[in-house]
């Protein structure tokens, strides 16, 4: 007989020891080893920021990186830092843009054909919008005093040489008493025509007949000469010309932190009496209600067997481990977005493959948006791998199957009702 006390007592004490614990592991078996660096890779963030997000945390660390920085080398790898396990939620690249000014002056040429001020401004605008190949633009303005015109060339134009010549005191009208070319103003010319006028007059018969003539002749010939064919006006326009040069690059590293260890309910020596007394108080009421009548002993104070506590709490203990561990814990983490992708955890619930449905619907008020991520551990998603489940939220079904891979320490659905 007391080998049988101190075999349940030895029971009962691992029972308690095992079960009522103050706290659980939850990533004990999540926790990767920080990859090494060396001192010529490390970079290091020029800020960095953490806020608490109702029961989560979030580590924000800023990175400024030069062309000859390899953002590969930024620390992503998951730590524990104060009780959490810290993950990365996001990386997000930004480049920095830096202004570039600087003078230019945009030469412009025309041809006019005149070389007056006034005709020129004409054909020119007060000011030109400029873009360069190498991507400067900017508004240019004309400057007056640097219009300046010039002679484009020269050229040879053809025209007509003419000269008058009389010759008086002709014997008769005969073309062949002038001279058929002259020589005047550097030019040859040919008779082109000829008129002829009466001089002196003789009476002969009662009547007047002329006896000399002049002959008034028109000589012809063609001569060239250079002209101006135009001019060209020249203009310059002056201003300031701008750009957006890249600079450096500026990447935003965030973890979310998720407590390391979950706090179970305590228990002790005293509470777990008092709940047995409340189970005989109920044993001597149901006892009471069927024969109308109570023992002696019952009504008699009563004072504690050790022996017998120990050994009931022995077989509640392994009974109470059993129902806890296959039909109670919950074995489904959940987790709600609080703002961008950072995610904070609301909970426990539980799921079964003869009851594969996951209903979110007590997290209500807690849940700030409608986007979770529901978190099933190792063991859960390979025994519910292939399952088609569903997950309830305020009205809304969302349908999904488990495909779990095997050596995957954590396996998670993420709808967004």
């Amino acid at each position: 007989m007391m080998k049988k006390i101190a075999l349940i007592k030895a029971l009962a004490a691992l029972l308690i020891g095992g079960i009522f614990m103050g706290y659980v592991p939850v990533y004990a078996d999540e926790v990767n080893p920080i990859a090494t660096q060396t001192q010529a890779q490390l970079l290091f963030p020029v800020q960095v920021e953490e806020t608490d997000l109702s029961g989560s945390r979030r580590i924000v660390r800023v990175y400024e990186l030069t062309e000859y920085e390899d953002p590969a080398n930024i620390r992503s790898e998951s730590f524990e830092r104060d009780g959490f396990y810290f993950e990365l939620s996001e990386i997000t690249r930004n480049r920095l843009e830096r202004l570039s000014v600087k003078n230019h002056v945009e030469v412009i040429t025309i041809e006019s054909a005149s070389q007056n001020l006034s005709d020129i401004l004409a054909y020119l605008d007060d000011s030109i919008q400029f873009e360069s190949e190498d991507g400067y633009s900017g508004m240019l303005v004309l400057d007056l005093s640097s219009v300046t015109t010039e002679i484009a060339g020269h050229n040879r134009q053809s025209y007509t040489v003419r000269e008058y010549r009389s010759f008086p005191n002709l014997s008769s009208p005969d073309i062949s008493l002038i001279p058929r070319t002259i020589t005047a103003r550097g030019h040859t010319l040919t008779l082109a025509d000829v008129r002829w006028e009466g001089g002196n007059s003789d009476a002969i018969d009662f009547e007047r007949i002329a006896s000399t003539f002049t002959a008034n002749a028109v000589y012809t010939g063609t001569g060239s000469r250079s002209v101006v064919s135009g001019y060209v006006t020249t203009a310059e326009f002056r201003g300031e010309v701008a750009r957006i040069n890249e600079g450096d690059n500026t990447f935003t590293v965030t973890f979310i932190g998720r407590p390391l260890y979950v706090e179970e309910p305590e228990w002790t020596i005293d509470s777990i009496a008092a709940y047995i007394a409340d189970l005989e108080g109920t044993l001597s009421d149901m006892r009471y209600a069927e024969t109308g009548t109570r023992s002696t002993r019952e009504r008699e104070p009563m004072g504690i067997n050790w022996h017998l506590v120990m050994g009931v709490l022995a077989v509640l203990g392994a009974v109470g481990a059993g129902v806890y561990l296959l039909f109670l814990r919950g074995n489904v983490k959940v987790y709600n977005c609080v703002e961008d992708e950072n995610y904070a955890y609301l909970g426990k619930t539980r799921i079964s493959k003869n009851n594969p449905v996951i209903d979110l619907s007590p997290f209500t008020e807690r849940a700030r948006t409608a986007k979770f991520i529901i978190e099933l551990g190792r063991w859960t998603a390979s025994h519910l791998n292939g399952t088609d489940i569903t997950l309830n939220y305020g009205g809304i079904t969302f349908q999904h199957t488990v495909a779990y891979e095997k050596g995957q320490k954590k396996y998670e659905i993420k709808p967004d009702f």
